[in-house]
């Protein structure tokens, strides 16, 4: 709904844009928690099974106030979001040691994904949405081809974390969460992050931060990131490949 001006006029809408979240998370100095395995695997009944462990978890203070998973992932703690292709498919608490799960509604026979990607988040106490980690050592990705996940190293990576993807609470606010996890990608002269919703905004940023959306409308939307590389002759241009580019669907209401 359009608000109105004191003499009763309608206000003109405020340009869509990103602003540099500056509260939505810190770690304790030098917390570099990591994703040590993060493995898929075919048991040939087209399913997929995934097990990872993680390191650096239990050592910060957060774990003090950890709440067990039956909670859910939105207590204080940490979680590995875990999605495959560009779909979050669920979460898992961690306190420590490794955890499974098999994913035995999303896929029917031959419907195999191509990417897997894991990464940690944080949930700080008394915000709203966890925010990813930003050390590169606490995300990481697999590739399925010729019936095998491969572990990719040397592949760059961006995978948005926030906004919740088709959330069924959407955001009560015009100030949408923008996070997001880079691997093997470092922001700045010589590699950006492309930000768009169509019609609405379409701009480059060089920090790895967490970023608002502001100024939305109530409505439907789609976010999409691209990392960008320089193009020959000035300009910028898509880094390709299946983790070069993220998505998500959110609502504003």
């Amino acid at each position: 709904m359009m608000s109105e001006q004191a003499n009763g006029q309608p206000a003109q809408q405020q340009a869509v844009m990103l602003e540099e979240c500056n509260d939505c998370c810190s770690l304790a100095s030098g917390a570099q928690p990591e994703i040590t395995s993060f493995t898929p695997t075919d048991a040939g009944d087209n399913k997929v099974h995934i097990t990872a462990n993680c390191t650096g978890v239990t050592d910060l203070p957060c774990n003090s106030l950890f709440i067990p998973p039956q909670i859910g992932p939105e207590g204080v703690g940490h979680f590995l979001a875990i999605m495959l292709d560009d779909n979050p498919i669920e979460t898992s608490s961690y306190g420590s040691g490794p955890a499974t799960r098999t994913y035995t509604d999303v896929l029917t026979t031959g419907d195999v994904p191509q990417v897997a990607r894991g990464f940690l988040v944080f949930n700080p106490i008394r915000k709203q949405y966890g925010v990813c980690m930003k050390a590169p050592e606490a995300a990481i990705a697999y590739s399925f081809a010729n019936g095998a996940w491969t572990k990719n190293t040397g592949t760059s990576m961006v995978v948005l974390n926030l906004p919740k993807h088709n959330s069924p609470d959407s955001y009560p606010s015009a100030d949408v969460p923008l996070d997001f996890v880079l691997n093997n990608a470092t922001l700045g002269a010589n590699l950006k992050l492309r930000v768009t919703i169509p019609g609405q905004l379409d701009t480059l940023i060089d920090q790895n931060k967490p970023f608002r959306i502001k100024n939305l409308a109530a409505g439907n939307y789609t976010v999409t990131v691209q990392l960008q590389k320089p193009k020959a002759g000035g300009g910028w241009e898509d880094v390709g490949g299946d983790f070069a580019h993220s998505s998500r669907t959110f609502t504003v209401q």
